[in-house]
This record gives structure tokens, sequence and C-alpha cells, in this order.
């Protein structure tokens, strides 16, 4: 006998835009669009709870607990609420000059995520015959081999993105193109949106060789910092996105169509 979680997932995806003739070589393509997945994980309904049934613990859900009995039944219960969304805007402008064909463009995006998962939020209780030699005789005498139980996790996370390009396919040939250009998309970093965002540490590699430790939790090993502790950082949570607001990549990349084999032949590659 067993009993499991119910589980319900979603996907959306909406996309609107535009392509306009600008002239006769000149041609601009617009997008909005919008994405959300989605995961509902509920817990079953058993009718009682650990408490219900007489243990001094806490229960954070109603008529629901965790119980695994060796060679016996098994009872479960992990809810889940992740939520991830997108949105986006993008342009790109395609210019036809002569033997060349200019594209140039960009786009801003913004991530918004919801993680919450309590897989440790039930009292669980795990039962493995190691006092009768049977699982479901250790269940009638109440011998527990283990118990676990814990607040759960959350994720409440943004994240935005920014990118460029301009590139060029040039005609060398009537048989031979190469396509150049230069991107521009900086990795910016996870932000928390919560304030004060809770659970945060930092990690100091001088206070780690000099030995300090937190002066919130003391056994902590060195060089970690923690909220109350003096030297935390919070803005931007920590994290240093400057380096890589410079960073580009270049490409080119050739192609050439052989008549006596149709067909296209390509090569990519990208520099650093």
């Amino acid at each position: 006998m067993s009993a499991g979680n119910s589980r319900y997932d979603r996907s959306y995806a909406f996309t609107l835009g535009s392509t306009y003739l600008l002239s006769p070589s000149t041609v601009n393509a617009f997008r909005v669009s919008y994405s959300r997945v989605t995961q509902n994980q509920q817990t079953p309904n058993y009718g009682f709870s650990a408490s219900k049934l007489g243990s001094k613990v806490y229960d954070y859900l109603p008529n629901v607990m965790g119980l695994n009995i060796t060679s016996g039944f098994t009872l479960t219960g992990n809810p889940r609420r992740i939520a991830a969304n997108l949105y986006q805007i993008a342009d790109d402008v395609s210019l036809t000059r002569g033997t060349h064909q200019f594209g140039f463009g960009g786009r801003v995006a913004q991530s918004r995520t919801i993680g919450e998962t309590g897989d440790t939020i039930l009292p669980n209780f795990t039962i493995s015959g190691e006092a009768t030699g049977t699982g479901l005789s250790d269940f009638l005498l109440g011998k527990v081999a283990s118990f676990l139980q814990g607040i759960g996790s959350g994720n409440y996370l943004r994240m935005k993105y920014v990118s460029l390009y301009a590139q060029d396919t040039w005609q060398l040939k009537p048989r031979f193109n190469v396509t150049y250009g230069l991107r521009w998309s900086p990795v910016l970093p996870l932000v928390d949106y919560r304030r004060p965002v809770p659970n945060v540490s930092n990690f100091d590699e001088n206070r780690f060789l000099q030995g300090i430790r937190s002066q919130v939790f003391v056994n902590a090993p060195p060089g970690l910092i923690y909220v109350g502790d003096p030297g935390l950082v919070q803005a931007n949570n920590g994290a240093n996105a400057g380096s890589t607001m410079k960073s580009t990549a270049r490409f080119t990349g050739s192609a050439r169509h052989n008549s006596s084999h149709p067909g296209v032949q390509a090569q990519l590659y990208l520099l650093p």
C-alpha cells in the first residue's frame, strides 16, 4: 500500500510580432513575447497527521505525514509550487545594399521564477525493522529508526537579459558568401527580489586565510559571513556583474555552393 502526490503542470507561450517593410531593401521585425511554465504538486489527504496520532511534532500541513516502513507501506507528501515567467522584447533590422546584407538588432528580457518546495516540512518517520527484525512489527511497537523534519526551501529570483548584435553577409562571388559580425550579451546575476534577503551568506578569502569565523554561527567554517556579521554584502546579493558588461563575441563563417554536389557547405568559427 502506498499513496503519493498529485502533480499539475502547465505551459503557456504568447508572441506578438510585426514585420514592416521600411523600403524595398529594408525590413524591420519587432516581437513581444511571454512564456510561463508552472508546476503545482499537492500532497494527498490522509485524514490524519502525525500530531493527531499523538506525536509531539509540528504540522505545517493538515492531514498528511511521511512514513516509510521497510517491507511494508509508504506514506509520502512533497508539496511544491514552481512558476517561471519570461518577458521579452526583440527587434531586428535587415538591409540589403549591393552584395551586402546587413543585420542588426537586440533584445531585452527578464525572467521571474518562484520555487517553493516542502520535501522536509512534513514529519517523516522511517521504520526499518532493526528492533524486531521486520518493519511492520516495529511499526506496531512504535520503534522508529529515524525522524526528519525541516523548513523546506524557497527561491524568489529575477534575472535580466540584454543583447545587441550587428552582422553582415557578403556575397564575394555568386556561389560564395561570408558572414561576420559582433555580439554583445553580458551575463547578469540572478537576484533575489526579497528585501531583506533571507539566508544570505558571503565568503571572504582573506577572512578564510586568517581563520576568522562568523560571530553569528561560531561553528561555521572560517571565511563565511552571515546576516548579523560585520562586512555582509547585500547590494545586488553580493554578485559582481561589472566584469561581464564588456564581454563581446565575434563570429565569422562562410558558405559555398558546389555545382557538382548540390547543397550548401558551411563553416562557423567563434572567436573570443
